[in-house]
């Protein structure tokens, strides 16, 4: 089971959900507020986020606040970058294990030498 703790828009309170239960709304929301996590931590302005990440104040405000779940790859990216948080990026697909029938195919090619 894949768990996480979703923080609910306006809830100070924890809730620990299903992530396939939540839809992609609320997963965007999530992401949202914790990117305002970040950056208050960092001690940013969205004035100063948006400069460094050429993402507009307004369009960082709304995906904070959970209202702008459409928000570009290109700009969470920008957003990442400019939280220095883009090494993280490869958490979300890490490399693939090689998978069984490669391995096989490996083995064969070695006898076959």
């Amino acid at each position: 089971f894949s768990f996480f703790i979703l923080y609910i828009c306006r809830k100070a309170r924890p809730i620990m959900e299903d992530i396939y239960a939540q839809s992609n709304r609320e997963i965007a929301a999530w992401l949202g507020s914790r990117l305002r996590e970040y950056r208050k931590r960092m001690g940013l302005s969205r004035k100063l986020l948006s400069k460094k990440s050429g993402v507009s104040p307004f369009t960082i405000g709304a995906f904070e606040r959970g209202d702008n779940p459409g928000l570009s790859l290109v700009s969470l990216l920008a957003l990442l970058r400019a939280l220095e948080q883009l090494d993280r990026i490869t958490e979300l697909l890490p490399e693939l294990p090689v998978s069984p029938k490669e391995l096989f195919e490996q083995e064969q090619n070695k006898r076959r030498r």
